[in-house]
C-alpha cells in the first residue's frame, strides 16, 4: 500500500480520480461479500492477521473494534511499565510510556476520523501507580516530553 501511495503521489495523479478508480474495483472476500480496492487501500492497517478471526476482521471491516483492542493493550502496557520499571529504570519507563502515549494519540485520531461510536477505553485510576519523579529525572525529560 505504501508503494501505491508513492505512485499516486509521485506521478501527481488526481487523488479523487484515483479514489474513484479504486472504488470501481471489487474484491470478493466471501460468498456474497466484497470490498473495494479503495477500502483495502484506506484500511489495510486494520486488517487482522489472525486466521481464526472473522472475515470482517481480516479485511478491516471491524476497524473500530481493532482500534479499541489496540488502545486497551497500550493502556495495559503503560500500567505494566509503570509497575515494573518505574523504580528500577525510570528513564526507560518514561521513554516507553511516551512511546505508548504517542501510539494512543494516533489511535485516538483514527478513532475520531473513523467516526467510531463507543468511547475509547482509558487507563482506570485503580490501574495507575503514582509516580514520584526525582528533580533530576524531571529536568532530564522536561524538554523531551511531549504528549
Amino acid at each position: 500500500m505504501d508503494h501505491l501511495s508513492r505512485i499516486i503521489g509521485s506521478n501527481r495523479l488526481d487523488q479523487e480520480k484515483a479514489k474513484k478508480m479504486m472504488e470501481a474495483i471489487s474484491i470478493e472476500i466471501s460468498e456474497n461479500r466484497s470490498v473495494s480496492l479503495y477500502h483495502v487501500y484506506h484500511n489495510h492497517l486494520w486488517f487482522s492477521p489472525h486466521p481464526k478471526d472473522s472475515i470482517e476482521a481480516r479485511w478491516g471491516l471491524k476497524k473500530c473494534e481493532m482500534i479499541h483492542s489496540q488502545t486497551r493493550a497500550a493502556n495495559h502496557s503503560i500500567a505494566f511499565i509503570e509497575k515494573t520499571y518505574q523504580k528500577k529504570d525510570p528513564r526507560y519507563a518514561d521513554f516507553s510510556i511516551r512511546q505508548q502515549r504517542h501510539l494512543l494519540a494516533r489511535l485516538s485520531e483514527e478513532w475520531n476520523r473513523s467516526e467510531c461510536r463507543e468511547p475509547l477505553p482509558s487507563l482506570e485510576k485503580k490501574d495507575r501507580i503514582p509516580l514520584p519523579l526525582s528533580d533530576e529525572i524531571r529536568k532530564y525529560f522536561q524538554d523531551s516530553i511531549t504528549f
